[in-house]
């Protein structure tokens, strides 16, 4: 049976009518919902649990991080900037460029952990970083950017409140992408009229994966 994911949309419509959430039995709630629900405090009524459950949020903020043969340079800059930052990770590999391997299998081993709440968010590496973005975005509630530049990078979280991003391991020095990584890490969400936007954007992925 498939899986209910719940997304912060959900959330803030709950909160906005002032109404519990109610939600099936092990539904998935995205890593933004997890922190909705506890920055709201929307009651959780969940089938088969008592009522004012809250579905678990992660304890540590860890980021999961992969790449492609492609993309192994850049993957180690990543994780030294997270570590230089002391944020926890995951390195789900591959660990060397003859390591050659298929980067959507990479994006969506980092998606998925991010869409059932393992990882906080998501640093995905390939060649040029769009293949991993359009996998990564074939997952409920995530919100994956490309992001080339620190311009992109404000606008990718700022703007669009976004959970992943991907890098081209071609296309990038280490000072750049340890800038990148910065951004994605400190910078907070907007809001404003960018949240509006981003509610039509899961309201387009609910109406689009649920007919």
């Amino acid at each position: 049976m498939k899986r209910q994911v719940i997304v912060e949309a959900d959330v803030r419509r709950a909160a906005r009518d002032k109404r519990p959430l109610t939600v099936k039995e092990r539904a998935i709630f995205t890593p933004s919902a997890q922190e909705a629900v506890r920055d709201l405090k929307v009651e959780i009524i969940q089938a088969g649990r008592p009522r004012g459950h809250v579905p678990p949020t992660p304890a540590f903020r860890v980021v999961g991080v992969a790449s492609d043969h492609g993309g192994v340079l850049v993957k180690g800059w990543v994780c030294r900037a997270l570590e230089e930052l002391r944020v926890e990770y995951r390195d789900l590999g591959v660990d060397s460029a003859d390591d050659t391997c298929d980067y959507p299998d990479q994006a969506a081993a980092v998606a998925r952990k991010v869409q059932d709440g393992t990882y906080w968010r998501g640093i995905i590496v390939d060649g040029a970083g769009i293949g991993s973005a359009i996998v990564a975005n074939k997952f409920a509630g995530i919100r994956a950017g490309l992001v080339y530049d620190t311009l992109t990078a404000v606008n990718a979280r700022a703007h669009n409140d976004t959970n992943i991003i991907t890098l081209g391991g071609q296309y990038l020095g280490a000072k750049t992408v340890a800038e990148i990584i910065k951004i994605f890490i400190r910078t907070e969400f907007e809001g404003g009229r960018h949240l509006r936007r981003v509610e039509k954007i899961q309201a387009i992925d609910e109406k689009e994966r649920n007919g």
